[in-house]
């Protein structure tokens, strides 16, 4: 995956695997900066790196856009580790965001996006139910985030974390745990999730969906 600058990437989707040893690797964009915007797509495939800012679609969102769009593969870093996200700055925008899959790592590792560093990021209508494994700072929605940065209308599995007590996965978001009976219910997500044109669920029987 390559970088993206102030570039428009709708319905990509990523089966191949992607591994290297270098910072901002990722399933889709390495690093997605000056307002890129990434719609309408999914990663397949696993990501690994053994350095910082991994995630499933983005290593690093530097004011980018991310919406309508899943992490479905493996994703394993070092710091800054994401299912959807390694590292997000200068005001990134995530919304209507799914992640599927096991995300590992070492220091800010997490579900959703392992470190949201600045204020003006925001997340909204994001799930994640993937198994977050960190070796010293874990979460199952985001592990690191500025005091400004805000997360709504965001769910996690509540049985996502991979860490043992004492070390657990403190969460760093506002993001709310729920069951696997609860996320498989129609009634546990808000009004602001749309599930007549952008999520689809099977109600009772399997988690929400991007369609």
């Amino acid at each position: 995956a390559g970088d993206a600058n102030n570039s428009t990437i709708t319905s990509v989707i990523n089966y191949g695997h992607i591994v290297n040893g270098a910072n901002d690797t990722a399933g889709l964009v390495a690093l997605a900066q000056n307002g890129t915007v990434i719609t309408s797509s999914t990663n397949y495939g696993y990501v690994g790196s053994n350095s910082d800012r991994v995630g499933g679609l983005v290593g690093h969102c530097n004011n980018c856009t991310i919406t309508k769009s899943t992490n479905a593969g493996g994703v394993i870093g070092n710091d800054d580790v994401g299912g959807i996200v390694g590292m997000s700055s200068a005001g990134a925008t995530l919304t209507d965001v799914n992640n599927l899959g096991n995300v590992h790592g070492d220091t800010s590792v997490a579900g959703l996006v392992g470190n949201l560093s600045a204020a003006a990021d925001t997340v909204t209508n994001g799930l994640s139910v993937g198994v977050v494994y960190g070796r010293t700072s874990s979460a199952s929605f985001v592990a690191d985030k500025d005091a400004g940065a805000t997360i709504t209308d965001s769910f996690f599995l509540d049985t996502a974390c991979g860490v043992a007590p004492p070390v657990g996965c403190p969460e760093a978001s506002t993001a709310i745990g729920l069951t696997q009976a609860d996320l498989i219910l129609l009634a546990s997500y808000p009004g602001g999730w749309n599930f007549t044109t952008i999520w689809e669920i099977n109600n009772g029987v399997s988690y929400p969906s991007l369609r």
